[in-house]
């Protein structure tokens, strides 16, 4: 097990909170979960699909399944060129603006509004709401801001309907995090996010990102875009009174 002290989140959601991720094959130490309850308000276990029986053990000490995250790829080295009338209705109407100073940033920040995450597992949980993921996010993005990570607004037809956060390494891109501001969302623009890499001014050969089993629609958007999923985890949660 790999146990991680998130002090970030502290300021996030205001909770002492660690991460534990298993292995796959690896049965859950019962005794260093039950530390950890000790020692944080909240605990996330992120477990492989693999061994059925870790889930029956982190049921007996008292944790939540909250979601699955999907991790997703496509190669599109080969793919200059859609096919779908739709999608490349949508391309063409769309582009990449980079978000360059203090006041982008700002302004980025004020169209994210507390229902624009509804699917996000602190959004979802009783314990944190809108607000705390709101602020999780607003925060996830002016770190990685400060590490000088791409940010970019989604432009549609002249009007910066939301944004993408990725990672680019030799030539793959990785999707942080991304979204559509909610006075967009229910227009179907979600589309846009998975032909971002279509975007890019120099395509990358291969793009991946994570998303949630709490938000079916846009995973459907990326399987209508031939991503396939190259693994699957999920996430169980417990809250603690320490």
């Amino acid at each position: 097990m790999k146990v991680v002290n998130c002090t970030w989140e502290l300021t996030n959601i205001g909770k002492k909170t660690c991460e534990v991720s298993i292995v796959p094959d690896e049965i859950i130490n019962k005794s260093i979960i039950e530390d950890l309850s000790k020692e944080y308000e909240y605990v996330v276990v992120k477990a492989n699909s693999t061994n059925a029986q870790n889930f029956f053990i982190l049921s007996e000490l008292g944790f939540s399944f909250i979601e699955a995250q999907l991790a997703i790829q496509k190669n599109i080295s080969q793919e200059t060129i859609l096919t779908d009338s739709v999608l490349n209705h949508f391309l063409k109407n769309s582009s990449l603006m980079k978000i360059e100073t203090d006041e982008d940033l700002h302004s980025v920040l004020n169209n994210m509004t507390p229902n624009m995450f509804t699917t996000d597992r602190i959004y979802l949980d009783t314990h944190f709401g809108a607000e705390y993921s709101l602020n999780r996010y607003k925060n996830w993005i002016k770190t990685e801001f400060g590490k000088n990570t791409p940010l970019y607004e989604l432009i549609y037809k002249g009007s910066n309907v939301g944004f993408i956060m990725y990672k680019s390494e030799e030539n793959a891109v990785d999707a942080l995090l991304g979204g559509i501001y909610e006075k967009y969302q229910n227009r179907g623009l979600g589309i846009l996010l998975p032909l971002v890499p279509y975007m890019i001014q120099d395509h990358p050969d291969w793009y991946c990102t994570h998303i949630s089993s709490n938000n079916m629609p846009v995973w459907k958007m990326y399987e209508r875009l031939h991503y396939s999923i190259t693994n699957f985890e999920y996430v169980f949660v417990k809250h603690n009174c320490i």
